[in-house]
């Protein structure tokens, strides 16, 4: 017998063999950058998710950051840092820190760990909601206020994000259309369509979480 019908959605990327589902990374990333550098940021931290296979946690250097496997992770951190670089901000200068999981635990350590050793950061790129509410204890816990000293930005939209104090600013992917989408064509797969590739529009969610530096 042939091969099961399979349609993936966001990992892995099996381009040609299988369905795909996901949505514009690069484009939701670039978006949350620029929407901090609009509001005049210019020391910006990310907080990502696991990189790699092996989980990891700390600094990512320049090495690491070009070899990034997990796709997701890979078009988010591009998009973040090419974004950035066309602000004028140097790439290399701005600190990216992997978390060893995409739970807020996780990402409050990382995000502890980043602005201790970066206390002139001003805002935070979070690749998911999750981490960007780690991020936001991980300032209270070191005496910073959301947004007045330090702006978090998330992705995903998940809904915690309006529930959570402050709401979220945030780049909202249509999760619930995926599923239905998913869906849609593995029945087509099963009847015998062709795999079919479809990347979902993202767009920025501005809530309470971003302001402009005290500085600016």
């Amino acid at each position: 017998g042939g091969s099961a019908p399979v349609v993936v959605v966001d990992e892995p990327d099996r381009e040609g063999l299988a369905g795909y589902v996901g949505i514009d990374d690069r484009a939701g990333a670039d978006a949350a950058a620029r929407h901090l550098v609009e509001l005049g940021h210019r020391r910006i931290g990310i907080v990502m998710g696991r990189l790699g296979v092996e989980p990891r946690t700390g600094p990512v250097d320049a090495t690491d950051r070009s070899t990034v496997t997990v796709r997701v992770a890979r078009r988010r951190l591009d998009g973040y840092l090419r974004a950035l670089e066309l602000a004028g901000i140097d790439a290399a200068s701005v600190p990216v820190w992997e978390t060893t999981g995409h739970d807020p635990d996780a990402a409050r350590r990382s995000t502890t760990e980043l602005l201790r050793a970066h206390p002139e950061t001003t805002a935070v790129l979070c690749f998911a909601d999750q981490l960007a509410i780690g991020a936001v204890q991980a300032a209270r816990a070191l005496g910073r206020r959301v947004p007045e000293d330090l702006s978090v930005v998330g992705f995903d939209d998940i809904p915690r994000a309006t529930t959570w104090e402050p709401q979220l600013t945030t780049i909202r992917q249509p999760l619930v259309d995926k599923g239905r989408l998913a869906a849609r064509l593995l029945l087509g797969a099963i009847a015998g369509d062709p795999p079919e590739r479809v990347d979902l529009p993202v767009e920025l969610i501005e809530r309470d979480s971003s302001a402009p530096p005290r500085s600016s």
